[in-house]
């Protein structure tokens, strides 16, 4: 091996296959490399529910022979990658960080996992989430909380968290995540890192373990925008499994890109909206400089930015609150002990005399206190005599905001927003607020979700804090329907502006900080 590990964590995911082609490296070597970073450092970052370490050598040494061959190796072919613990993978344990599921083996992959597969990623194993995707900050999984990588004591985000750890922690290339609103972009920004939630729709949802289905996103999580965009070319795509997927496809983005970047970066004529709905005003004051800083940043490159309004998007969160756990009732009702989930009958035998028993205990002691408590929201909101006085309203007033957004997006080509609300906290704040999964995002965050818009978070810097490290911000740009390519340009834009900054060196180790 020419090269250090050290080094090998670093590279993107061009630079590991330009390696490949030229026999400096194989992808065996790359993935020790990895496996060896897992193994040193996840005992405190905790990222990690499971490591396919035998399955990672058998599918890199599947590439190596591909390459001695000749042969085409796929876009993401060598190439280290974790997987959320929300997306089924065939002959792996897919838990969902829940004890309901924690012996689950599903028989096939998600469209997703099978489509990263396909072009040759080598899965490395599951990380760690909010149960049932139900939080945000990872502190809901009935497995434990995982760790941010720039202060160990404060939770990473979630519900995509583990994931987020692994790829700011450098054990993982990249990482898939999912959301419904803002568990890809809020903790893509608690920990430094580019993520992205793709129009919905746009990635199959397929073998990926319900939560609101009418918000559930697919998306990638990375250290570069062009990663990230790679990812999510690979995973886009129409699926006959999926009768919610959007027909338009993505096409080659990672190409239009690159020939966008080769006329040279500038977002001449682009216009950015900031909602004052949104951060001004609303963050702490340690936030605000380096937001503003990079506000600054794209008037430079060009941009133009205004203030503008969306009205409802004051209410988007408790719109959000009213349908999400609606649609968790439903989808979760399938737990029972019988049909699916771990059973009273072979984990709690000594409680069950009856049938009712059986859907008592398996539930009672299969799901966790946030399911439970989503579950009883949801229901009540969907109950005879409250469905028109909560779901029905929340649901007409889902459709006013959906089409406030349309109409800003007359005016603007991008949102500007924050994403998220304040830094990371302190691990077991978030546990002991019961709020916590319905405050952790921005009002625009949860708007552009529940208009099923595509957005993107990049580091945008950090802020600091007096009782410890500085803690990463991170800034989204939102884009209407369909249109992720021009957000793709407005963050790679700023991620080339900003990559001599200072802060950047922040994100290289966060441990070795």
């Amino acid at each position: 091996m020419t090269e250090s590990t050290t080094t090998i964590l670093e590279f993107t995911i061009a630079q590991l296959q330009q390696r490949y082609a030229s026999g400096e490296l194989t992808a065996r070597e790359v993935t020790q490399a990895y496996l060896d970073r897992i193994k040193e450092v996840d005992g405190k970052v905790k990222a990690y529910l499971a490591v396919d370490e035998e399955g990672a050598y058998k599918q890199a040494d599947a590439i190596d022979a591909k390459l001695a061959a000749g042969d085409d190796i796929g876009l993401l072919g060598g190439i280290p990658i974790a997987l959320k613990d929300l997306l089924c993978t065939k002959g792996l344990k897919t838990t969902a960080s829940s004890n309901i599921l924690k012996e689950y083996v599903p028989p096939h992959d998600a469209t997703a996992v099978a489509k990263l597969r396909e072009h040759g990623a080598i899965i490395l194993g599951k990380t760690n989430l909010d149960a049932f995707a139900h939080g945000s900050s990872t502190e809901t999984s009935d497995f434990g909380p995982s760790h941010n990588p720039h202060d160990l004591r404060r939770h990473p985000g979630g519900s995509s968290g583990g994931s987020a750890a692994a790829v700011s922690a450098l054990e993982c290339v990249a990482a898939i995540g999912t959301e419904t609103s803002g568990s890809i972009r809020q903790p893509s920004g608690l920990t430094g890192i580019v993520g992205i939630k793709p129009t919905y729709g746009r990635v199959s949802r397929f073998g990926v373990i319900s939560m609101a289905s009418s918000l559930d996103c697919v998306g990638p999580m990375a250290r570069t925008v062009e990663d990230a965009a790679l990812i999510l070319q690979v995973m886009a795509g129409k699926d006959d499994k999926d009768a919610t997927g959007v027909i338009p496809p993505l096409g080659n983005i990672v190409h239009a890109l690159a020939e966008w970047r080769a006329e040279g970066v500038s977002l001449a004529g682009m216009r950015l909206g900031i909602p004052k709905e949104g951060w001004l005003g609303r963050l702490p004051e340690n936030m605000e400089k380096p937001l503003q800083e990079a506000v600054k940043e794209l008037e430079k490159l060009g941009a133009t930015v205004k203030e503008v309004s969306i009205p409802s998007a004051k209410v988007a969160d408790a719109v959000y609150a009213i349908l999400c756990p609606s649609e968790v009732s439903s989808n979760l009702s399938r737990y029972d002990g019988i049909h699916y989930g771990t059973s009273a009958e072979t984990s709690w035998p000594e409680e069950v005399e009856t049938l009712e028993d059986v859907y008592m205990v398996s539930r009672g002691n299969g799901l966790g206190t946030e399911a439970k408590r989503r579950v009883m929201t949801g229901t009540y909101a969907l109950s005879a005599g409250y469905y028109d006085a909560y779901y029905k309203r929340a649901a007409q007033v889902r459709t006013k905001i959906i089409r406030e957004m349309d109409q800003v997006f007359q005016e603007v080509d991008l949102l500007l927003g924050s994403s998220a609300p304040a830094i990371a906290d302190i691990i077991g704040a978030a546990a002991n607020d019961p709020t916590y999964g319905y405050t952790a995002d921005d009002f625009v965050t949860y708007a552009s979700s529940l208009a099923g818009m595509p957005a993107v978070s990049v580091p945008a810097g950090f802020a600091e804090v007096e009782d410890g490290p500085a803690m990463p911000v991170g800034i989204q740009f939102m884009a209407p329907q369909l249109e992720e390519l021009r957000m793709l340009k407005a963050a790679e834009a700023f991620e080339t502006a900003t990559q001599n900054a200072e802060w950047r060196a922040r994100l290289a180790d966060p441990l070795a900080n």
